[in-house]
């Protein structure tokens, strides 16, 4: 939270001419509540777990040059080497 992803992610977008989407908004927008409120309530697994049900959605989507996005999201899932092979098709 508060890490500049969004600003930066915006700004990376425009410069790409690619739609931007925000996994925080997006994550809210499911669960009905802020990230802070998830965090307080039920704790930062519930909420990256959450963030991975949503980017595996955005990742879902058919990618190429002409139809792709741009997506601000926690350096914490892209690490996650799960959710990394699955982006990548690897087993």
């Amino acid at each position: 939270m508060c890490s500049g992803k969004s600003t930066v992610g915006k700004m990376v977008a425009a410069a790409l001419e690619y739609p931007y989407v925000d996994s925080d908004k997006l994550i809210e927008e499911r669960a009905g509540r802020t990230v802070a409120q998830i965090f307080a309530a039920q704790g930062e697994q519930a909420f990256r777990d959450l963030e991975s049900s949503v980017l595996r959605v955005c990742f879902a989507m058919p990618m190429s040059p002409e139809h792709a996005l741009c997506c601000a999201c926690s350096p914490k899932k892209w690490i996650d080497m799960d959710l990394r092979k699955e982006v990548h098709g690897e087993s």
